[in-house]
């Protein structure tokens, strides 16, 4: 037992005890899809999950931690299904960001996707109406620190920066201008820069993968490295602000220029 939680009732039991899982969630026996994101939320106490569920429809979730309860439950249907992208937690503890996307067939016949970045109140079950809707799809969000900016890259090869508090666009960053465009996106600790990775055009007309450095909330461009031979996917920032590791084919870790240093301090 752990918690109230009989350990022997996985049915995926570990080789070793030390491996076990404490305990395991499941919204629905039969589907065999995966959970897409999971966040923790309310001091580890919670823990949010976005699971999709068949018929183009997705699933929101809010679990209890430890015993598992499963406490809010939000079904993605609407006339035009909605394909979930990415979930980003709020500061604030109850209110997610969700990233999502519809495909809309055009006269011509061919397809094109629509992103929808909406908020999702856990506390209410409410879905917001859209807080801003854009071509494309979005492929990695974050929140500054203190919650009042949300940070956006999509498949437009643009970054876009919205105030939460105003509720409106702060400004659109031209990001990474290759095939692959922006793939993800993080804050400084303090809030101060945002940095960025995807693909540009190299001199041979192939994407090369960069990480880029932008100032909050001006939008200006700080500081690009090539520093990738592919397309960059993800990044994270170290939590003092001095290293940030980026990931492509191969991750490497990256000492922060001192010019941008002092901008994290």
């Amino acid at each position: 037992m752990y918690n109230g939680v009989n350990l022997s009732e996985s049915p995926y039991p570990s080789r070793a005890n030390s491996n076990r899982a404490i305990f395991q969630i499941r919204l629905n026996q039969d589907t065999t899809n995966s959970y897409r994101d999971l966040v923790y939320a309310h001091g580890g106490k919670k823990i949010v999950a976005s699971a999709s569920i068949g018929r183009g429809e997705s699933a929101l979730t809010v679990w209890e931690l430890p015993s598992g309860k499963l406490l809010v439950k939000h079904t993605l249907r609407r006339p035009q299904p909605y394909l979930l992208d990415a979930i980003c937690l709020l500061p604030d503890n109850e209110f997610v960001l969700l990233a999502l996307r519809t495909t809309i067939v055009n006269r011509d016949g061919s397809f094109s996707d629509k992103a929808h970045l909406k908020l999702w109140d856990t506390q209410k079950n409410d879905l917001t109406n859209s807080i801003y809707e854009h071509d494309g799809h979005v492929r990695g969000v974050a929140v500054s620190p203190n919650g009042s900016l949300v940070a956006w890259a999509s498949t437009d090869k643009r970054i876009r920066l919205y105030d939460c508090k105003k509720k409106q666009l702060l400004v659109t960053l031209p990001g990474h201008d290759g095939h692959a465009g922006s793939s993800a996106v993080a804050f400084s600790p303090n809030g101060r820069v945002l940095f960025s990775v995807g693909g540009d055009l190299g001199q041979n007309g192939e994407d090369v993968g960069t990480w880029k450095a932008w100032e909050v909330p001006s939008g200006k461009l700080l500081h690009t490295t090539i520093a990738h031979l592919r397309p960059a996917t993800s990044l994270a920032v170290s939590p003092d602000g001095q290293k940030l590791a980026t990931g492509s084919l191969e991750v490497k870790v990256w000492d922060i220029p001192e010019t941008l240093r002092v901008k994290n301090r």
